[in-house]
């Protein structure tokens, strides 16, 4: 079977009106990042189609260089050094987190996907780019099904749980 036919197609067409050639590094940078999110709607497609979501994030900044800056989040998620296919749990004294790594790509903008199993079934999505002389790192929940709901009580943990470690840059005392 024709896996387009299946999945169906989507079909995006990103666009920006603006004068001045400095906006279109503004729209090629978004470009990177649309092959991520089509790996978050290829996983809802083939495990939770249908099913209802809640979806929250965090976005959180550390001085450059983004691999240094990602190196400290992966490792405090428990997520460095991570495999496709690997079943991963968070490192003790982060909230609830497992689940199988669907993608870890590294590079300039690097990125993991992890398919959760906990806190419920869902996927998370880490990434970290070089923004404005910092790090911007979002970490972004997409949680599914009956047990989606669970994220009114799940992102004040992880909203606490990130400050903590990623205190926003003027308070980190740089």
């Amino acid at each position: 079977m024709d896996r387009r036919s299946e999945l169906g197609i989507v079909r995006v067409v990103h666009s920006l009106l603006a004068s001045g050639e400095d906006w279109d590094d503004q729209l090629e940078s978004i470009e990177p990042g649309w092959p991520a999110f089509f790996r978050i709607l290829r996983l809802y497609l083939a495990h939770f189609r249908g099913a209802t979501c809640s979806m929250f994030q965090w976005m959180c900044f550390a001085p450059e260089p983004v691999s240094q800056a990602w190196d400290a989040l992966t490792g405090l998620f428990g997520l460095d050094g991570a495999i496709v296919g690997q079943r991963r749990n968070a490192s003790v004294g982060v909230p609830p987190l497992a689940g199988v790594v669907e993608v870890a790509s590294g590079g300039a903008q690097p990125y993991t996907l992890l398919l959760l199993d906990a806190p419920a079934p869902g996927a998370v999505f880490l990434n970290a780019c070089a923004m404005g002389g910092q790090v911007c790192m979002p970490v972004s929940f997409y949680l599914y099904g009956d047990r989606a709901a669970a994220a009114a009580r799940i992102e004040p943990l992880w909203r606490a749980w990130m400050s903590a470690h990623f205190p926003p840059l003027s308070a980190a005392g740089d």
